[in-house]
């Protein structure tokens, strides 16, 4: 039960008061108990009674104290019992299990971010009463409300990471994986600023977390070295966002920081694994993620700083009265004096056979325990040990490192938002028990509803399986109470309650407060999550998906009796039924089932709704197919294209071919007589043409020769030899560009060796190869991928090194990269505006500053294999990235996808599927899985975000990438070395160190 108070000002009264609730019957308690507000504010209490509390009628005391001054406000109390499996609010734990949730965000929580120093990636807002998520797995903070606990909103921010609440609930600073800082209004829910990496201080820091300071300064986290939860953070910036000013101090007093030199701090300690403030916001608090496991005090101003020895390095937590600081591990809570940091208290929680993670509560007082077996979850009274009462705990089927909540922020009344599978598990701390649970249920699949849909009227006699539990008091369907029919070893048998549409959560509580929650587990009749693809060429014929619940049988047999599906009214053939759980998911935490389908012809410009029906009844996608206009193909028997090239000046496109450069005129719709290539050539490959469309350069794989001729005059050709001995020994030509002044910058690859240069340059006045050696072909045959792109006005090449993404000089042959982006996979595009370009799925500008990375929600990228050959559109708010029967139409500055379009025609897998002309969103692609066609795409129709749709405030004038501080290429060999050990074939939704996200598996 919640309970408001408010203090209300008389005769000018204007002090604190000091709040507290008394006269607490037994079993009965408020969280929380004492605290401090302003005039004019309020302070939620939840009241919570345990399953043996007393049924009574009693009076509550609600005291406030300021100075001399006390008041006191009864408060009527009515502790009735309950008769049991009546749904949600009765007694024997029913009540504590009322606020116990399940939100889907389609989060997918990389395990680095979880496991031994867990990142605060969700930050409480007292003001608003709202949970801030970040999800830098789909570059969004999630804004989730704390009364109805549903999400909201959402606030694109690509990357999100950690960040931190100015003290007046006005201004949340967010740290991202990109290295940007954003500013967010938690009222609005909007963001008002952004801040560049670049631009952050004289010299560009680049800022994963954020903390704020009592002046309005923030600490800002970088030199995070990879995985959170090993290499932890190696620098910090005190950044004062008004001025600009940053001061940077190392963890490594020999480190280097992207601003130059940084000053030690804490006697040199080597990597930081958490960053935390005191209650007064003047010191800052730094733990060790190595095994000293120390903790530091640091003053910034001073630079003084005092460190001893803790037995945890997370988390770091500070009561608002400012005279603790309590840190703790596993089930080793440890207790520190502000003033010299001397150890004060020490114990162990929940009797040492637990290991738990931690939050505080708000006012300081409860020390919310969450048991990592995903069963024991405590409330204590960190300064007397008492331990105050168990709450409910649960954990599903998902990845074993997110499979139980992690706790990260917590409310006035004890809700606690936590970390898990897909989404945000919320525990309340609020409605404690009196005996712990008796039982937890283990991680697994083998706990499933079965049937898992049935109609609305309910009725539909269901099992829970695998629950061998006869104890049972309750058994919900989100809300509504199921009547229990039977239990014992062969489960739990109800009637379905009557509900409304859609999949449900479906828990169980039993008498001794066992605990089961299937989240989605149940559908009222067939609901659809989503339609991928959503939209078609008007021609049809491609493979379409549906993804929902209650679509057909549970079992796995891939048997759907009665499914059917309809696209604007056409009957579409389904080509394959998924039952849950969906095929190649290891885990996965809900019954999801799919049904693939040929999307039938419709007319271009049009939307046409989708509807699925089963025996549970039918449901429809309102305008979820939209049409483009329809392919034209063109086949070209015998051919094995492989790139193309469009040539502005004569209106022209061109494709090698395996001997000779084939020539197409999309005006007549039409191919034209071929360039033939000297006698001996084998296997043409990379193509390009020179910015003035005078020179047209092509390389030979099969005989390591580059070809250079002007279109105008195609007969007349020079053949380049590339060096083949030392360390080009083996190397092939790959991607190419070509200057208007003849010289030729290409890429290698080596199907033999590795470790040569992938960079060189070929003056095709002398003929002298040039070989980049601080540039390296390290996966053997993959490397053949490589690309090469020039700037129209002839002055910058670009080279993406599997994920390091490089920029060169042309006239002075400098070279320089951007640290904070490696990757690992072999993307390249410049959009035609020569002010941004994707590689290795990072969104920038042609100065390497990047403002995103693409992500995907895993369903995406089930059973999809992409293509290379991405294409931007001319002024880069499009990217467009080709599937094997498929485009993915990305934001070029937020990396979602926005559409997929649907084709009747495969792309090629053979190295650069798409060529674009520079001028609309109309795209040529090579088809047919050896490269046997072409295809014009019209996507000319296709709706751009809106910039105000955008995160950010407007770009400052990006920082020259020859700025970048501790960007030279000295230790660039060693970074493309590190960065090869990641699949060349996976394009992750997180380029930076994630272990979970979804992967689209690029075809070979």
């Amino acid at each position: 039960m919640p309970l408001s108070v408010t203090v209300t000002a008389v005769n000018g009264f204007s002090s604190l008061v000091s709040v507290t609730i008394s006269g607490l019957p037994a079993g009965v308690t408020a969280v929380p108990a004492n605290f401090t507000l302003a005039v004019g504010a309020s302070q939620q209490v939840m009241i919570s009674a345990t399953g043996n509390a007393a049924a009574a009628t009693t009076n509550l005391s609600v005291t406030g104290v300021s100075g001399a001054l006390q008041h006191v406000a009864p408060v009527s109390l009515k502790v009735t019992a309950s008769g049991g499996g009546g749904g949600r609010g009765g007694g024997n734990g029913l009540a504590a299990a009322s606020r116990v949730r399940f939100v889907q965000t389609d989060t997918q929580w990389d395990t680095g971010f979880l496991t031994f120093f867990p990142q605060r990636l969700i930050i409480y807002d007292p003001g608003t009463k709202r949970f801030f998520l970040s999800d830098p797995s789909l570059n969004l903070v999630d804004v989730i409300d704390a009364a109805s606990e549903q999400k909201i909103a959402e606030i694109p921010v690509p990357g999100a990471f950690v960040g931190d609440e100015t003290p007046d609930n006005k201004t949340i600073y967010l740290g991202t994986q990109i290295g940007d800082v954003y500013q967010i209004d938690p009222i609005a829910m909007a963001v008002v600023q952004r801040f560049l990496s670049v631009q952050i201080g004289p010299g560009g820091f680049a800022a994963y977390q954020t903390r704020v300071l009592a002046d309005g300064r923030v600490l800002l986290a970088g030199g995070q070295g990879g995985i959170p939860s090993v290499d932890g953070y190696s620098e910090f910036g005190i950044w004062n966002p008004t001025t600009n000013a940053l001061n940077q101090f190392g963890a490594n007093p020999n480190a280097v920081g992207s601003a130059g030199p940084t000053q030690p701090i804490c006697g040199g300690m080597m990597h930081i694994a958490e960053f935390a403030v005191t209650a007064d916001r003047t010191q800052i608090l730094v733990s060790s993620a190595d095994s000293d496991g120390t903790l530091c005090m640091f003053n910034p101003d001073s630079l003084a700083y005092l460190v001893v020895q803790a037995n945890s390095s997370q988390p770091i937590m500070t009561p608002p009265d400012g005279k603790e600081i309590i840190t703790a591990s596993g089930n080793l809570v440890s207790v520190f004096d502000t003033t010299s940091l001397f150890q004060t208290d020490q114990f162990t929680v929940g009797g040492g056979s637990v290991a738990f993670n931690y939050v505080l509560s708000p006012d300081g007082n409860t020390l919310y325990a969450v048991g990592e077996d995903g069963a024991t979850a405590l409330a204590i009274n960190w300064r007397t040990h008492q331990q105050l009462g168990w709450f409910l705990n649960y954990q599903i089927y998902d990845n074993p490192f997110a499979s139980v909540p992690v706790p990260f922020a917590v409310d006035e009344t004890g809700l606690i938002a936590n970390a898990i599978g897909h989404g945000v598990a919320f525990l309340d701390g609020g409605a404690l028990l009196s005996t712990a649970p008796a039982r937890g249920f283990p991680f697994g699949y083998t706990n499933v509803m079965q049937p898992t849909f049935g109609p609305v009227q309910g009725g539909t006699q269901a099992v829970i399986t695998g629950v061998a539990i006869t104890n049972v008091a309750d058994v919900d369907f989100g809300t509504q109470a199921a009547a229990v029919v039977s239990t014992g070893s062969n489960g739990i048998a109800v009637t379905t309650p009557a509900a409304s549409p859609g999949p449900v959560d479906v828990s169980m509580i039993a008498a001794d407060n066992s605990f089961l929650f299937l989240p989605k587990a149940y559908s009222y009749g067939p609901s659809i999550v989503e339609v991928r693809p959503d939209a078609s060429s008007a021609d049809g014929g491609g493979t379409g998906t549906i993804f929902g619940y209650g679509f057909g049988s549970a079992s796995f047999n891939g048997q759907a009796p009665g499914l059917q599906v309809s696209v604007g009214g056409q009957p579409a053939t389904i080509t394959q039924y998924f039952p849950q759980p969906y095929s190649q998911v290891p885990w996965y935490p809900f019954p999801l089932e799919a049904v693939n389908y040929t999307i039938p012809a419709g007319s271009r410009g049009t939307s046409s709704s989708v509807t699925i029906s089963s025996s549970g009844g039918s449901v429809t996608a309102s305008n979820a197919m939209q049409y483009e206009p329809a392919i034209q193909q063109f086949p070209l028997a015998g051919a094995v294209l492989v790139q193309g090239i469009y040539d502005r000046t004569r209106n022209l496109y061109y494709f090698t071919d395996q001997t000779q450069v084939r020539v197409f005129s999309r005006s007549s719709g039409q191919f034209r007589a071929s360039i033939p290539m000297p006698a001996g050539a084998s296997r043409l490959w990379g193509i390009a043409l020179s910015p003035d469309g005078s020179k047209l350069a092509v390389s030979d794989a099969g005989t390591n020769v580059i070809y250079v001729l002007n279109p105008t005059t195609p007969s007349s050709v020079q053949t380049f030899t590339i060096p083949n001995t030392a360390t080009d020994e083996g190397e092939q030509p790959g991607g190419l560009a070509i200057t208007d002044s003849g010289i030729v910058y290409y890429a290698s690859f080596n199907l033999n060796f590795d470790g040569g240069p992938g960079l060189h340059k070929l003056d095709t006045s002398t003929g002298i190869v040039t070989d980049y050696t601080n540039t390296g072909d390290l996966a053997l045959g993959d490397d053949v991928f490589l690309k090469v792109l020039l700037t129209s006005d002839n002055k910058r090449v670009f080279f993406n090194d599997e994920g390091v993404v490089l920029s060169l000089d042309t006239a002075t042959d400098t070279m320089v990269f951007n640290p904070t982006i490696v990757a690992g996979d072999y993307e390249l595009t410049l959009a035609s505006n020569q002010t941004w370009m994707s590689a290795t799925e990072y969104m920038m500008d042609t100065n390497l500053n990047p403002e995103s990375y693409l992500v995907y929600v895993d369903r995406d990228v089930w059973s999809l294999s992409a293509v290379y050959g991405e294409k931007m559109s001319p002024d880069g708010n499009l990217l467009f990235l080709p599937l094997t029967n498929a485009i993915d139409v990305i934001d070029g500055k937020q990396g979602v996808l926005l559409t997929r379009i649907a084709l009747p025609v495969a792309l090629s897998s053979n190295y650069d599927a798409l060529v674009d002309d520079g001028q609309d969103n109309v795209l040529v692609a090579i088809t047919g899985n050896t490269g046997s066609g072409i295809a014009v795409i019209d996507l000319s129709s296709l709706a751009e975000p809106l910039a105000a749709a955008r995160a950010g405030a407007a770009r400052a004038a990006p920082r020259p990438a020859t700025e970048w501080i501790g960007a030279s290429t000295a230790n660039l060999k060693s970074l493309l070395s590190n960065s090869k050990t990641r699949p060349a074939a996976a394009l992750s939704s997180r380029p930076r160190h994630n272990t979970t996200s979804p992967a689209l598996t690029y075809r070979r």
